[in-house]
Formats: C-alpha cells, sequence, structure tokens
C-alpha cells in the first residue's frame, strides 16, 4: 500500500471518531446554555448576552481536540514509515516519528486550536444571524430561543437548533424558513436542502393541490434540514 494510500485510510478510520466528537460538544454546548439568561437577554433585544448564555466555549471540543491530535499522530507515523531513509553512504538510517518534538506538537497544537476557534467564531456569527432574522420577521423570544438551542425530547436532551451549524448553513435554513411562510414551496424544494423523499413529496403534493402546509409540517422540514446540515459539517 502507498504512503498516501495509507493515509486514506488513516483519514477514513478516524472519521467516527472525529464526527462523533463534535457531535458530543455540540449536545454539551446545547445541553449547557443558560435558557433562563437566553431568554432574558433575547427579551431586551441583547443579542451579545444572547450569544454569550449559549456558552460556545472551545472548551466544550476538548473530545475533537483529541480525535484530530490522534488522527495527525496516526498520519505522521505513516508518512515517515512509508520513507525508505539512508544516510548519504548508503547504509540505511532509523527516522522515527516524534509527537514530542516541540515542532510536531507546536504545528498539532495550531491546527486543533485553529480549527476549533474557526468553528466557534462561525457558530457564533450564525447565533447572531438567527437572532436577527428572529428579529426582522417578528418570532417570539422563546421561538427564537428554540431555533438556537433546539427542544428538550423525551430523553431530556435538547435537540435541533442550529448550534453547530455554519453561518452559511444558519443562513439557508433562514432563507427556505422565509419561503415555506411565504408559500413559496416550489423554491424551498429549488435550494436542494430537503434530502428526505418523504418531506419533499409533501411538498410537491402541496403544490399540486395548491394548498398550505400546516405550522408542524414546517418546523418538521426545519429541523430536518438542522440534522441532515450538522451531520455534512
Amino acid at each position: 500500500m502507498t504512503v498516501d494510500a495509507t493515509i486514506a485510510a488513516i483519514l477514513q478510520n478516524q472519521e467516527p471518531a472525529i464526527r462523533r466528537a463534535f457531535e458530543n460538544a455540540i449536545k454539551d454546548i446545547r445541553n449547557g446554555a443558560k435558557l433562563t439568561a437566553l431568554r432574558n437577554a433575547l427579551k431586551i433585544g441583547d443579542i451579545e448576552g444572547a450569544v454569550a448564555a449559549v456558552e460556545i466555549d472551545n472548551a466544550a471540543f476538548g473530545e475533537l481536540r483529541g480525535a484530530i491530535l490522534n488522527a495527525y499522530a496516526q498520519t505522521g507515523a505513516a508518512q515517515i514509515n512509508g520513507v525508505s531513509w539512508v544516510y548519504p553512504d548508503g547504509t540505511k538510517a532509523v527516522v522515527r516519528w516524534n509527537m514530542a518534538s516541540p515542532r510536531a506538537e507546536e504545528y498539532a497544537r495550531q491546527i486543533g486550536t485553529g480549527l476549533i476557534t474557526n468553528t466557534t467564531t462561525d457558530m457564533r456569527d450564525a447565533v447572531r444571524g438567527v437572532i436577527a432574522d428572529g428579529y426582522a420577521y417578528g418570532r417570539k423570544w422563546d421561538d427564537i430561543a428554540r431555533d438556537i438551542v433546539g427542544r428538550v425530547g423525551p430523553s431530556g436532551q435538547r435537540s435541533g437548533g442550529i448550534v453547530g451549524l455554519s453561518k452559511v448553513q444558519a443562513n439557508w435554513l433562514m432563507s427556505m424558513r422565509a419561503k415555506l411562510a411565504q408559500g413559496d414551496y416550489r423554491g424551498a424544494l429549488d435550494m436542494s436542502l430537503l434530502k428526505d423523499k418523504r418531506l419533499r413529496k409533501m411538498l410537491e403534493k402541496a403544490i399540486a393541490e395548491n394548498r398550505t402546509i400546516s405550522a408542524s409540517q414546517i418546523a418538521m422540514i426545519e429541523r430536518n434540514y438542522e440534522r441532515n446540515a450538522l451531520m455534512s459539517r
């Protein structure tokens, strides 16, 4: 197996752990959000206070940082082991990957911290965008709070909401929500955000019968997009 193929296999094997670590961080942030403070801030129009109440913190991504560093260590070792090292005189040289070296540690720290910082910054921007959109469309502050951190399910855990989505993904969600609210179901379908065939058929049927869909059906479509968008990150 070539070095490139070995590295590709390592990354493929590490992908589930990295995804699981990201999803655990999002669950932690959702469940750790200060809901009362979030609602109070939204009630008085304090956007930055609302963002702070969601507690989008780099520390929540500790497991993700570890998974990224693990992938980095394995791919680094594969790169070194895939090369035949020799001295100028042709004798074999022994070269080993050392994650404890200062340069390797610094580079790994930059990768992990940089990715996580970019992610949390983007998430905060997404929250600001959803709040601004909610105010612009006259949504109740309690509904805006649920738009952000989701709803508590039977298990007592929160699910849904835009926490974890990028600013671009959140913008697409708000655009689709506006089209659905306006009855522009064809426009919503054309955005290609819905992957669920059942929901697509529901909209197509509404178009064919020239009727509107219910608020609960719109909410179902939004949750489906939120779930799929989070999985695609």
